[in-house]
C-alpha cells in the first residue's frame, strides 16, 4: 500500500489485512510505502501484531515504481479519496488491485477484470480477494496485463490534454494544443 501514514488512508484495516494473510502465507511480505504522524504508532502495531519480520516501512520513495515493480498485489484500504494517483501508479505498474469502495474506486478498478472494489473497512471482503490473488497466479497476471491496459487507455497523457482541450473548447474557450 502506497500512501500518507495517517488514519484516513486505512493503514490499521492493511496491516489486519496482511495478518491474516500471513497465516495462509509464510512467505507474504507486505510493504508501507509512504511516510507520515502514523508511522510510530504503526511500527508499535506491527510489533505487538508479530508481524515485524514480514512489514517493511519504506518511507517516503521518490521512485515508487521501483517498489511496485516488487509486489504481485497492490492493496489500497484508504476511508476517503478521490480518484486515487497511488492506485493509477499500481495499474500503470501493471498489478492487479483490490482497493476500498471510495471517490473514483470504480473508475480504477472492474471487479474481475483487473482486480476487485470492496466495501470500505472491510478486512475480511479485502483477505478473500487478495488471498484469491495469490493463490491463482493465472488469473493475478491477466489482471495485471488488463490493469496495464486500463491505465493507458484512461491515463494517456497525450489523452487526458486532449479531453480537456475538447471540454474547454466546448464551453467556448480557445485553447492551444501543446505536445511534448
Amino acid at each position: 500500500m502506497t500512501a500518507q501514514l495517517t488514519h484516513v488512508k486505512g493503514w490499521s484495516e492493511y496491516l489486519r489485512v496482511v495478518d491474516k494473510l500471513s497465516r495462509a502465507h509464510p512467505s507474504l511480505r507486505a510493504l508501507v510505502i509512504g511516510d507520515g504522524p502514523l508511522r510510530g504508532a504503526l511500527e508499535s502495531e506491527v510489533s505487538r501484531m508479530g508481524l515485524a519480520g514480514r512489514v517493511r516501512f519504506t518511507g517516503h520513495l521518490f521512485n515508487v515504481e521501483r517498489a511496485l515493480a516488487c509486489l504481485d498485489v497492490y492493496i489500497s484500504m484508504s476511508r476517503r479519496e478521490g480518484l486515487s494517483v497511488a492506485v493509477i501508479e499500481a495499474l500503470g505498474s501493471g498489478l492487479p488491485c483490490v482497493i476500498t469502495e471510495i471517490g473514483g474506486a470504480r473508475d480504477l478498478v472492474i471487479d474481475d477484470r483487473n482486480g476487485f472494489v470492496v466495501p470500505v473497512g472491510d478486512v475480511e471482503a479485502a483477505t478473500a480477494r487478495v488471498r484469491c490473488l495469490l493463490g491463482q497466479r493465472g488469473a493475478r497476471m491477466e489482471m495485471g496485463k488488463a490493469s496495464r491496459r486500463l491505465c493507458a487507455e484512461r491515463f494517456d497523457a497525450r489523452k487526458m490534454v486532449k479531453s480537456y482541450q475538447e471540454i474547454y473548447l466546448k464551453a467556448g474557450g480557445r485553447v492551444a494544443l501543446r505536445t511534448a
